[in-house]
């Protein structure tokens, strides 16, 4: 099985296909709210924020948009909806 086995939920371009810790592929619709885990621009260590979209770039980096500016996923921790 493969990621073209899957039909993206309700047309929503912007989500993020994930894979949980049993191997299960599970799909994160946005906004999706992160917390910041490296002070990088205009975003602080520690607060929470809101990803308005999901890019991948070339290179196979996730980038996230926030407050309509790019930056790389790696300085933030998606936060558990509950």
């Amino acid at each position: 099985m493969n990621i073209t086995d899957y039909n993206v939920p309700g047309d929503d371009i912007d989500g993020l296909w994930l894979v949980n810790k049993d191997g299960a592929m599970l799909y994160l619709r946005v906004p999706i709210r992160v917390i910041c885990i490296v002070s990088v621009k205009d975003f602080h260590s520690g607060i929470t924020y809101f990803v308005e979209a999901i890019l991948g770039s070339e290179r196979g980096c996730l980038v996230f948009f926030i407050f309509q500016k790019p930056v790389r996923h790696s300085y933030f921790r998606i936060v558990e909806r509950k």
